[in-house]
């Protein structure tokens, strides 16, 4: 069972992912965050995520197929955990000067049962993205009102998504200071929507019969 958790670089969507995975460790179903970093480094032989960020795209993008069939064989492995999938649904090219919208592979489409967007105030993200640079010197963009412009595109991206695959998504605020807070919401979220889910099985079970 997947989890988009969408926004741009900066949000906190790291965070919050890891947060909630470690408030659920009393539930009945086990929360897991994909680990997207260990599994790419593995693939293109990096030591350190900033030599992964210095990588030409081209390269990046030869791993793609890989890096999917490994989520999805994951995933369908552990059928009774939630997994959290931290990523992008679009991102900004500089080269071409527009966005980019990064469709969902056809394996994962009957496993996302949900989508959550990350959003946070600017300020919060330019001073991630500041804090991050030795790490990750790809993320450079820090105009306030591009960094605007990006993420409500992303937000548009994510429930345009959610309506293709007609699951349901929710907005989480992750203000500075108050990841925890922003973590429980996701972590209620991911058991209501389970609840939903069980509870419509049910009843469709029920009329069968």
């Amino acid at each position: 069972m997947l989890i988009y958790v969408c926004g741009i670089a900066g949000v906190g969507k790291t965070t919050i992912c890891k947060k909630t995975a470690e408030i659920s460790g009393g539930s009945e179903r086990l929360i897991k965050t994909i680990p997207t970093t260990s599994i790419i480094r593995e693939l293109v032989w990096t030591k350190t995520e900033k030599e992964y960020s210095c990588l030409p795209e081209e390269q990046r993008r030869l791993i793609k197929p890989e890096f999917v069939k490994r989520v999805y064989l994951l995933d369908r492995q552990n059928s009774d955990t939630v997994y959290l999938f931290d990523r992008h649904l679009s991102s900004w090219d500089a080269k071409s000067g527009s966005f980019k919208i990064w469709q969902t592979p056809p394996e994962y489409q009957k496993q996302v049962f949900a989508i959550v967007f990350v959003m946070a105030p600017v300020e919060s993200i330019c001073a991630r993205r500041l804090q991050d640079y030795e790490i990750r010197p790809d993320r450079h963009l820090y105009d306030p009102r591009f960094l605007k412009s990006i993420q409500r595109f992303e937000e548009r991206t994510a429930y345009h998504r959610a309506g293709i695959l007609r699951i349901p998504i929710i907005t989480i605020e992750n203000n500075e200071g108050e990841e925890l807070t922003a973590s429980k919401n996701l972590f209620y979220f991911i058991k209501r929507t389970i609840r939903s889910i069980i509870t419509g099985s049910d009843q469709s079970r029920a009329k069968a019969r």
